[in-house]
């Protein structure tokens, strides 16, 4: 999924990236509606002169959105697998 519509799916959370997502969505002077990708925000933010908290909310916003959309290694999968293994044996 890119960025900008991964953005557009958060303007119901109640947060800072929330925030981000309802002034990037709305159609206006500020808007960002044109910007795909993480940098066409920042460079949309930057143009506008953005305040330092939204630029916080980006970056914040980018790392959730990378996270969301990266590929485990197979060493975090392993790993992943044995907590869960231990979580079950310490069930059982």
């Amino acid at each position: 999924m890119e960025f900008a519509d991964w953005l557009l799916a958060q303007t119901h959370r109640d947060d800072a990236v929330g925030d981000l997502a309802r002034d990037f969505a709305e159609p206006g002077p500020h808007d960002c509606l044109d910007a795909a990708t993480v940098e066409d925000v920042r460079a949309e933010l930057d143009y506008y002169d953005a305040d330092p908290v939204v630029y916080r909310a980006l970056d914040e916003a980018a790392a959730e959105w990378r996270l969301l959309n990266s590929t485990p290694s197979l060493a975090d999968i392993k790993s992943l697998v044995l907590e869960i293994r231990a979580d079950v044996k310490a069930l059982l």
